[in-house]
This record gives C-alpha cells, sequence and structure tokens, in this order.
C-alpha cells in the first residue's frame, strides 16, 4: 500500500492517536535526511497528542550518537557513517523500555537511519519527512550541530552525510517503505 502523504500536522496526529495499545505503548519511527524537520515535526505531534490526551515520550537517535573517531572514518566515509553513526543496540533498549514504561502512551522515535531495512519492524507506524536535498542541506548547515566551521561542515556534507543518505536511499528505500510521508519544504 503506497504512503499516505501530508502536510498536515493534525492529521498525522490522528493516525497516531489511532493506534492500539495492548500494554506497550505503540511506537511511530519518524525519519527523513540531516535537516528534513524531524525534531521540528515530533516537538509539533507531541504538542497535538498531549492536546488530545495522549502522553507522549520523544526519543531522538542523536542521544546514542557514537564519537567522532568512530562515525567519521576513511577512506569508505559514507559506509561507515551509515553503519556506525549511532549505537543502535543502546536505542532499541531504550525504545522497548518505554513502550513497557507506564510514563508514556505513544512514543516518538525520530533520527536518521531510523528506518532502515532492519530497524523498520521496531515500529507501529513510520513516518519519512520529506524535503528537498537543498532545503534540508541549507537547514542542516544553519543548525551546524557538530560545530564546525563552514567549509568544512560542507566538505562533511559532500564526503560523508550526503552520500550515507544515498546509500541508505539505494539499500533501504525508506522514503518508499513508510505508512506516512509528511512533506516539509
Amino acid at each position: 500500500m503506497p504512503a499516505r502523504t501530508t502536510r498536515d500536522i493534525a492529521e498525522l496526529a490522528d493516525a497516531c492517536a489511532a493506534l492500539r495499545r495492548d500494554g506497550a505503548a505503540p511506537a511511530v519511527g519518524v525519519s527523513g535526511v540531516d535537516g528534513a524537520g524531524k525534531t521540528w515535526l515530533c516537538a509539533r505531534l507531541a504538542s497535538s497528542l498531549e492536546a488530545r490526551g495522549v502522553r507522549t515520550l520523544t526519543l531522538g537517535v542523536d542521544a546514542w550518537r557514537t564519537a567522532p573517531e568512530v562515525r567519521f572514518r576513511g577512506p569508505e566515509w559514507a559506509s561507515t557513517f551509515y553503519e556506525r553513526a549511532y549505537r543502535w543496540d543502546e536505542a532499541r533498549a531504550a525504545l522497548d523500555a518505554a513502550r513497557r514504561s507506564s510514563g508514556a502512551g505513544l512514543i516518538l522515535f525520530e533520527g536518521v537511519f531510523a528506518l532502515t531495512n532492519e530497524r523498520r519492524p521496531w515500529f507501529d507506524l513510520t513516518v519519512w519527512v520529506d524535503c528537498p536535498p537543498a532545503t534540508a542541506l541549507e537547514r542542516a548547515l544553519a543548525r551546524n550541530q557538530e560545530g564546525r566551521g563552514a567549509e568544512a561542515l560542507a566538505d562533511e556534507y559532500d564526503r560523508v552525510y550526503q552520500p550515507a543518505q544515498r546509500l541508505h536511499f539505494e539499500r533501504d528505500r525508506p522514503a518508499e517503505r513508510v505508512d506516512w510521508r509528511f512533506v516539509n519544504g
């Protein structure tokens, strides 16, 4: 079944709120390229869900980012970043613990590479944040999460982030295999 597409946060919140709660809190995986607006979307979804009485917990994969010397290594920069940028075993353990917790009625889990073929089954609902590459790059450079100079950061995007995203698209086809596409740009 093709993904539903929306620009409406309330429509996406309706889909999240409708998820069944059979003891464990349902989990929604939110992914997209660097700078697409994953964190922004999750903050607004959480507000909308909380207003409906759904206790929401947001987990961001950046909490499990590996050290720079692990995630930024050549000569295969893209594949190294794709495979080693995050401690996925710890992220999965945190997600599982949150699902069993009485503190949340729904988990929003956001991050780049969250929707690989191996991780997509972790989630009850999946969302791809669709954003034009130029817009996402502009946002990511403005955010400058790595705290680098403009030239160094632009080089990092050319050498690491964008090639890793292309690898992700080839291997996992995340934008094609989701329940929802949220247009953000």
